[in-house]
Protein backbone atom coordinates (compact mmCIF):
# COMPACT_ATOMS: atom_id res chain seq x y z
CA UNK A 1 0.00 0.00 0.00
CA UNK A 2 1.16 3.49 -0.83
CA UNK A 3 -0.99 5.73 1.34
CA UNK A 4 0.49 8.76 3.09
CA UNK A 5 -0.15 8.83 6.85
CA UNK A 6 -2.29 11.97 6.57
CA UNK A 7 -4.77 9.98 4.42
CA UNK A 8 -5.05 6.92 6.65
CA UNK A 9 -8.28 8.23 8.15
CA UNK A 10 -9.81 9.44 4.87
CA UNK A 11 -13.39 8.26 4.60
CA UNK A 12 -14.17 6.21 1.51
CA UNK A 13 -17.61 4.78 0.68
CA UNK A 14 -18.03 1.11 1.57
CA UNK A 15 -17.00 -1.47 -1.03
CA UNK A 16 -15.44 1.04 -3.43
CA UNK A 17 -11.99 -0.57 -3.48
CA UNK A 18 -13.18 -4.19 -3.36
CA UNK A 19 -14.33 -4.45 -7.03
CA UNK A 20 -11.16 -2.73 -8.23
CA UNK A 21 -8.91 -5.10 -6.26
CA UNK A 22 -10.99 -8.05 -7.45
CA UNK A 23 -10.51 -6.96 -11.08
CA UNK A 24 -6.77 -6.54 -10.52
CA UNK A 25 -6.61 -10.12 -9.29
CA UNK A 26 -8.97 -11.72 -11.82
CA UNK A 27 -7.87 -9.83 -14.93
CA UNK A 28 -4.32 -8.89 -14.01
CA UNK A 29 -2.46 -11.57 -12.11
CA UNK A 30 -4.67 -14.63 -11.59
CA UNK A 31 -3.53 -16.46 -14.71
CA UNK A 32 0.18 -15.78 -14.22
CA UNK A 33 2.06 -18.85 -13.01
CA UNK A 34 4.44 -16.70 -11.00
CA UNK A 35 1.63 -14.67 -9.40
CA UNK A 36 2.06 -10.94 -9.06
CA UNK A 37 1.48 -7.97 -6.85
CA UNK A 38 -1.26 -5.43 -6.32
CA UNK A 39 -0.55 -1.89 -5.19
CA UNK A 40 -3.22 0.30 -3.59
CA UNK A 41 -2.45 3.99 -3.49
CA UNK A 42 -4.03 7.22 -2.34
CA UNK A 43 -3.15 10.85 -2.85
CA UNK A 44 -4.81 14.21 -2.42
CA UNK A 45 -4.47 17.13 -4.82
CA UNK A 46 -6.41 20.38 -4.42
CA UNK A 47 -8.76 18.69 -1.93
CA UNK A 48 -9.56 15.74 -4.22
CA UNK A 49 -8.80 12.23 -2.99
CA UNK A 50 -7.50 9.89 -5.68
CA UNK A 51 -7.43 6.14 -5.10
CA UNK A 52 -5.55 3.76 -7.36
CA UNK A 53 -5.33 0.01 -7.70
CA UNK A 54 -2.52 -1.32 -9.88
CA UNK A 55 -1.19 -4.75 -10.66
CA UNK A 56 1.91 -5.93 -12.47
CA UNK A 57 0.00 -8.20 -14.83
CA UNK A 58 -0.55 -7.59 -18.54
CA UNK A 59 -1.77 -4.14 -19.58
CA UNK A 60 -5.35 -3.54 -20.62
CA UNK A 61 -6.15 -2.94 -24.27
CA UNK A 62 -6.55 0.72 -25.25
CA UNK A 63 -10.30 0.25 -25.79
CA UNK A 64 -10.93 -1.96 -22.76
CA UNK A 65 -13.91 0.08 -21.54
CA UNK A 66 -15.78 -0.30 -24.86
CA UNK A 67 -15.20 -4.07 -24.84
CA UNK A 68 -15.74 -4.63 -21.11
CA UNK A 69 -19.13 -6.14 -20.31
CA UNK A 70 -18.43 -6.49 -16.58
CA UNK A 71 -20.33 -4.53 -14.00
CA UNK A 72 -17.82 -4.00 -11.18
CA UNK A 73 -16.16 -0.80 -12.38
CA UNK A 74 -19.45 0.50 -13.86
CA UNK A 75 -21.10 0.06 -10.46
CA UNK A 76 -18.24 1.86 -8.71
CA UNK A 77 -18.43 4.74 -11.19
CA UNK A 78 -22.24 5.01 -10.81
CA UNK A 79 -22.05 4.98 -7.02
CA UNK A 80 -19.34 7.65 -6.92
CA UNK A 81 -21.20 9.86 -9.39
CA UNK A 82 -24.40 9.60 -7.36
CA UNK A 83 -22.49 10.56 -4.21
CA UNK A 84 -20.14 13.24 -5.58
CA UNK A 85 -21.43 14.37 -8.97
CA UNK A 86 -20.28 14.05 -12.54
CA UNK A 87 -16.76 15.50 -12.14
CA UNK A 88 -15.13 12.10 -11.61
CA UNK A 89 -12.54 10.30 -13.70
Amino acid sequence: MDVPPDLWLAQVPSLILQPMVENAVNHGIAKRAQGGSIRIGASRTNGTLTLSVRNDGPSLAANWEAENSGIGIANVRTRLQSLYGEGLR
